[in-house]
């Protein structure tokens, strides 16, 4: 396996082992759901049944695109931070 390769294998491992522990903390992601809620003219307003998926891109990125905000960490911003230890 290319070095490449097991990069890839071990982040998709690791993105598994993620989702499983916010699972059993938070409950499993519904797969449909119905968004409720006044506006600001007290109107109500409902959504739905729709995938959180369909939910985040058609309402909540044209407004906070997660993609902007959230950055990954580069290799060296990992070396930089690994051996140190926490003060406490």
């Amino acid at each position: 396996m290319t070095k490449r390769g097991c990069l890839k294998h071990n982040k998709r491992k690791q993105s598994f082992q993620v989702y499983k522990i916010v699972s059993v903390c938070l409950g499993t992601p519904p797969k449909e759901f119905t968004f409720e809620f006044y506006d600001k003219d007290k109107k109500y307003n409902k959504i739905g049944p729709i995938s959180p998926l369909n939910f985040y891109t058609e309402h909540v990125k044209p407004h906070f695109n997660v993609d902007d905000k959230v950055g990954n960490l580069q290799e060296s911003d990992v070396r930089q931070f690994s051996g140190r230890r926490a003060r406490g």
